[in-house]
Order: structure tokens, then sequence, then C-alpha cells
């Protein structure tokens, strides 16, 4: 459970990242803006039709090379601001959260899907 609340923490700090890499290289204050605003918005776009935990997510490996598209995506932009400590450290930090979730933790979906019964109907007995 830990390894899913860390990689919670590595996927906002993604999206946290993208957003301030728009903001550091936009042309004008309005593309800044745009950028900021948008460049996360799409990873949390592709993060919620492929990774979120639906009946149709991607499957692994296909799964693990998407979600570190988008963190790699992140370590890069936050490269390309002057802050390549940092993305030295989250791209580490996100790999090792993915790899763990893998061996670690089973995925709430899967859980629920084969622990599921049907539902107990009590009636009033007078």
């Amino acid at each position: 459970m830990a390894n899913l609340v860390i990689r919670f923490i590595v996927e906002m700090t993604a999206y946290a990242g993208l957003s301030y890499w728009g903001a550091a290289n936009g042309s004008s204050v309005v593309a800044r803006v745009v950028l900021a605003i948008f460049t996360p918005r799409a990873a949390m776009g592709r993060w919620s039709l492929l990774l979120a935990a639906k009946r149709w997510r991607l499957r692994d490996p296909t799964a693990v090379g998407s979600e570190l598209a988008i963190f790699t995506g992140a370590a890069v932009a936050l490269g390309t601001s002057r802050l390549v400590g940092r993305s030295q450290a989250f791209i580490g930090v996100a790999v090792f959260t993915t790899i763990a979730v893998r061996l670690f933790d089973r995925w709430p979906s899967s859980v629920e899907a084969t622990s599921r019964t049907e539902p107990t109907v009590i009636r009033g007995g007078t």
C-alpha cells in the first residue's frame, strides 16, 4: 500500500514538473500560462485514459512503458529547466516506484474483480 501512495506522489510531482517547465519556458506570459496549464493536462489525459484503474487499462509491459514515458517526459522537462539534480532524483524514484508497485502491490481493480460476490439480501421476518 505504501508503494501506491509513493507512486501517487510521484505522479503528482510529474504534473508539477511539467507545469513548472511550461511556466519557465514560454516566450511570452500568455505562452507560459498556456504551457503551464496544458502540458500537465495532456499527461493527465494520457494517464487517465491508459493507466487509471479501470476495466480496460493497459496491461504490463505496455502500461510500464506508458507510465515511464510520462515520468521520463517530466524528468526531461525538469532537466531542461535547469533542475538537473532534481530531474535525476525524480526519475530514480519514479523507476524504483514503478518496479516496486509491480513486485509488491496488487492493483485494487484486480483484487476487487477476484473477490466480488453477490450482495446479501436481508429480509425482515415478522
